[in-house]
């Protein structure tokens, strides 16, 4: 009897001496370390191949990821590790096989937290999803702070399951799964939405509300609209992707309409005249380069509408060409293919490179961008042969 207690208080007293550091323990983990120093009085190896096995399997569970699956697993091991290696330069002079039993408890360890990754990946699957999610779109990065925040508490439910607190963390997960949709849609926000608030600020700080009031309200609107979009549709990549265009597009109008109206409501009568002899100036060198003559005096709306007219002409007759040359190359095709004579298919190839390549950009705010908001934008008398000119003159660059 007094054999048997003291062999019991030895391992007992060893198990206390091996969790005296971890700050946190596994469910198991006394049993872990009592499993350990009955192992170790029946050992065939030393503590150094004991210790030396156990250092391997712990590089290996990291490059398992089990030190983020298993935290407190890991550190456990990792503090069985260094415990064994101290009792082997002093060994406690009252438990026998002290660093022995330590170099095995960190290798029951670590077999454990394999396990305990299985479980998390069970009972933790929707989270772990999301953080892929995250990680795809780039939140690490580019909200490394608010990411870092749903990774501790994602952290701490790990834990909760390594402390056997499992339907604790499985309720923990729901309130995560929120904070990290909102972290998904910062992170969409701050992608998508922050050159367009960028130019907002710049069309605030020039008074493009007093300068530009119609274009101002709208791009206001729109940017308003394309955040309730991404808050309500953040799922929607395609549709998110055209919120922030059109955002863009209304907030940089915002800005250049802003800074040209200030200029001329700031213009002396020379100045204007100045201004508007430019404009003139930089239209007619477009007709000039299409047509090879000037374009006729005339109002800025006319002289708009003439540019729009040749630029159709031009496509006209880019087209007839290409429809001609078409025509004789296959009759050409047709011809020697009938004679025998080989097809020069270097004519079709001059044909494809001669196709046109027209490109158009429609930004446009779509009724899923707006939802129920009315624009009731109408351009002043004064403002309607400027709205198509947008003049980076003077800008300075979005910071």
């Amino acid at each position: 009897m007094d054999i048997r207690k003291t062999k019991y208080l030895g391992i007992l007293g060893c198990t206390l001496m091996l969790s005296a550091c971890a700050t946190q323990k596994v469910a198991i983990s006394e049993s872990i370390q009592q499993k350990s120093a009955q192992a170790a009085s029946k050992a065939t190896f030393t503590p150094e191949q004991a210790i030396g096995d156990a250092e391997k399997q712990l590089i290996k569970a990291k490059e398992s990821q089990l030190n983020f699956f298993a935290p407190i697993h890991i550190e456990q091991a990792a503090e069985s590790i260094a415990q064994a290696r101290e009792y082997i330069i002093d060994p406690p002079s009252d438990i026998r096989n002290a660093a022995l039993m330590a170099a095995i408890a960190a290798q029951n360890f670590i077999s454990d937290a394999y396990k305990n990754k299985k479980l998390v990946e069970g009972h933790l699957k929707e989270a772990l999803q999301h953080q892929k999610v995250l990680i795809a779109l780039g939140s690490p990065s580019i909200l490394a702070s608010d990411y870092l925040s749903v990774i501790e508490t994602l952290t701490d439910l790990i834990k909760e399951i390594e402390q056997g607190n499992t339907s604790e963390a499985v309720k923990g997960q729901v309130d995560l799964i929120k904070d990290m949709a909102q972290v998904e849609i910062d992170t969409l926000k701050k992608i998508h939405l922050t050159e367009a608030e960028a130019y907002f600020e710049k069309a605030e700080d020039i008074d493009a509300d007093d300068y530009a009031e119609q274009s101002f309200e709208k791009a206001e609107i729109i940017l308003a609209a394309s955040i309730n979009f991404i808050e309500k549709n953040y799922r929607n990549r395609e549709g998110v992707k055209q919120a922030g265009k059109e955002a863009l597009w209304a907030t940089k109008k915002a800005y250049f309409v802003g800074l040209e109206s200030g200029k001329l409501i700031q213009m002396t009568a020379e100045d204007s005249e100045k201004h508007i002899l430019n404009i003139t100036s930089l239209m007619n060198k477009v007709y000039l380069e299409g047509y090879g003559n000037e374009m006729p005096p005339q109002n800025l709306f006319n002289a708009s509408v003439a540019l729009v007219d040749m630029v159709r002409d031009l496509k006209k007759q880019h087209t007839t060409n290409v429809t001609a040359k078409l025509v004789n190359s296959n009759t050409s095709a047709a011809a020697q293919i009938e004679s025998g004579t080989p097809v020069n298919t270097s004519i079709q190839d001059d044909n494809e490179a001669m196709m046109p390549q027209s490109q158009k950009l429609e930004i446009h705010t779509s009724p899923e961008i707006i939802n129920n908001i009315e624009e009731k934008i109408v351009f002043k008398a004064d403002e309607q042969g400027f709205d198509s000119v947008e003049s980076v003159e003077d800008a300075e660059p979005v910071e």
